[in-house]
């Protein structure tokens, strides 16, 4: 077992393969990358949200779309941990389902909701405001 004293963890998806990696920061060591090597973790679809005017990641955005019989949320948020910045992607594992339907993003600023439609798994997905439905 290692032992040290932590300062900062950010997640994403180093390897692009749908698993989740973690890298830890440490006050008085290296850093450790974590990368996720289970074989059956079942299938993932990540999606960018951005913003139309410059292309730019939209922190805060909420993006939710079902899988199976629930509606999953996950919000852009890069933040978190100290002196760390976290991938600003949502990232969605979805198990044995081979799509996510219905995928939504609410906006920061207005909180409006856009409808962008259904995804197959295992791609990245980037979503721009204004090009999808408003409801």
């Amino acid at each position: 077992q290692i032992e040290h004293t932590r300062r900062g963890r950010a997640g994403g998806d180093v390897e692009g393969d749908g698993g989740m990696d973690i890298l830890v920061g440490n006050r008085a060591g290296p850093a450790y990358l974590m990368i996720n090597n289970l074989a059956d973790r079942g299938n993932a679809v990540r999606f960018k949200a951005l913003t139309a005017a410059d292309g730019r990641d939209a922190y805060g955005a909420m993006i939710s779309g079902i899988v199976g019989e629930k509606r999953l949320y996950r919000r852009i948020q890069p933040d978190g941990s100290y002196l760390s910045y976290s991938e600003p992607i949502a990232h969605f594992g979805v198990g044995t389902h081979k799509r996510i339907v219905d995928v939504q993003v609410r906006w920061p600023g207005n909180s409006q909701l856009e409808s962008f439609g259904d995804f197959e798994v295992g791609q990245v997905v980037s979503l721009v405001r204004g090009s999808g439905r408003i409801n």
